[in-house]
């Protein structure tokens, strides 16, 4: 007995082991390191995400500028042409919006950059980290099919106001019905995300460390993460609501039927404004860090600067109305927003002010492909800024609505913006992490021509916008065509 015994212990053991060894292969395959908890890990990977829904945005805003290069050949297909150039800026918006600028700028930074300010090994909740990165991919996931089922899925622009997006065609029916439930998934992501950022900061941090003493970019996260939980129920009340005037007629939203469009354009831009900040935040965030870093000095007016990002957060909540300008307000609304956005101004100028001071007082600075991106980022940020200092007006915004002016403004100080701060945030951990090791002529290069291409796209906007030109039509008005296409 006492021999079989030690024989089935031994199985046993060999067993155990044999089943050990296993488990750790499978978790060392490619295929199980997607669940993996590192934040590390999770951060590359929605970098990876990130970019490669950037070349999809990238590719869709080709096809919108392709579309409206070609002149004077719509009447043979207009309602074709109108539905996919509609459906392509839906997507294009939504893309760069969702999938591209806040899972990179947010979530990806956050998580590489997050625990090294806290000088943590990880994040608070790690599972509810990995929990946020999958349904980021659900969400990606479910606005895709509703594209493929549809050509580009959604033709309602992406800010889909009701009716259009509640008495579209029926083809559109469970493209558009995806496109809000992948809403909804990514919304949770960011709120996961948000959650978990909170957390971390408020139970890593030192107890003897003074508040203001922290790090721009700490602060930055923080402000980001109260936004995101703030506003987010704002945008899952507004597309529920769509959700049940399509499914259940609930009439909500439908004014045919007694309901209230200017309701959701309320509740959407309570969320869409702030959004805007929440895209932000974590650049300015970034850019402190990195200018004080580059020019081996304290950022001037640091303190300031912490404040500076708490009135952007709050204020950010107030104006939601100046996008509603043009909906019958009334006069003292309008004045009330006008006033509230051109104040918002004052914040954001002293954090340029601060820029500017810190890099003049600067006494070197280590690489020139980080300073050409600092640059190029105060360089957009202060002309989409001076474009919607025009904007907050109610008489200025009455005549540049519906024009190209509006378009060239946010991309000018969100998309462009966006994407140095991006970009120096990038180079900056290439060239920290890899010891210089980045190949700085052609990095330079590159940023120049984007630059340069940039404002060659988005500075004639302004004009053309100023000149009448209408946004979300395939094809040019006819003053602005080319005088032998005009005689022909």
């Amino acid at each position: 007995m006492l021999g079989v015994s030690c024989h089935v212990s031994t199985w046993l053991h060999n067993r155990a082991q044999a089943t050990y060894t296993f488990i750790r292969a499978v978790r060392a395959s490619f295929v199980f390191s997607y669940i993996t908890t590192s934040h590390k890990a999770i951060g590359f990977y929605y970098l990876l995400a990130g970019i490669f829904f950037g070349l999809v945005g990238w590719t869709l805003s080709q096809l919108i500028r392709m579309e409206v290069g070609f002149c004077g050949h719509i009447s043979t297909r207009q309602s074709r042409v109108i539905l996919e150039y509609n459906a392509i800026i839906s997507s294009h918006g939504i893309v760069m919006l969702f999938a591209f600028v806040m899972p990179v700028g947010f979530s990806a930074l956050g998580n590489c950059l997050l625990p090294l300010e806290q000088g943590v090994c990880e994040l608070a909740y790690p599972r509810l980290n990995i929990l946020s990165f999958w349904l980021f991919g659900i969400g990606t996931a479910t606005y895709a099919l509703g594209a493929l089922i549809q050509v580009g899925g959604l033709n309602a622009g992406w800010t889909f106001y009701p009716p259009l997006v509640t008495r579209d065609a029926d083809a559109l029916q469970t493209a558009t019905d995806l496109m809000i439930l992948s809403m909804h998934a990514l919304g949770l992501s960011s709120a996961f995300g948000g959650i978990n950022f909170l957390v971390t900061m408020r139970m890593y941090r030192h107890v003897c460390e003074d508040a203001l003493g922290t790090s721009l970019y700490t602060w930055s996260i923080t402000i980001t993460g109260i936004l995101l939980l703030a506003a987010l129920p704002m945008l899952a009340l507004a597309v529920t609501g769509v959700l049940l005037d399509r499914s259940i007629i609930s009439v909500i939203f439908d004014g045919e039927l007694g309901g209230d469009p200017l309701m959701f354009q309320h509740l959407f831009w309570f969320f869409g404004h702030p959004e805007v900040y929440i895209v932000m935040l974590p650049v300015f965030g970034i850019v402190s860090v990195y200018l004080s870093i580059l020019g081996r000095t304290q950022l001037v007016g640091d303190e300031g600067m912490v404040y500076c990002m708490m009135a952007i957060g709050w204020v950010g909540f107030m104006v939601w109305g100046h996008h509603m300008f043009v909906v019958g307000m009334d006069v003292d609304s309008r004045l009330y927003f006008s006033i509230a956005t051109a104040v918002i101004a004052i914040p954001t100028a002293v954090k340029v002010f601060s820029y500017t001071s810190t890099y003049m007082c600067s006494r070197f600075l280590q690489s020139s492909v980080l300073t050409l991106c600092f640059l190029s980022f105060l360089v957009t940020f202060i002309l989409g800024g001076l474009s919607g200092l025009l904007l907050s007006s109610a008489g200025l915004d009455f005549l540049f609505h519906d024009s190209y002016f509006v378009v060239g403004h946010f991309h000018t100080v969100l998309s462009l913006a966006t994407v140095f701060g991006l970009l120096l945030a990038v180079a900056g951990l290439c060239h920290f992490v890899m010891l210089g090791s980045l190949p700085e002529s052609q990095f330079s290069v590159n940023t120049l021509l984007l630059l340069s291409g940039a404002l060659l796209i988005f500075v004639p906007m302004h004009t053309d916008g100023t000149k009448g030109m209408t946004r979300r039509v395939p094809e040019s008005p006819d003053v602005f065509l080319p005088a032998m296409t005009m005689g022909s």
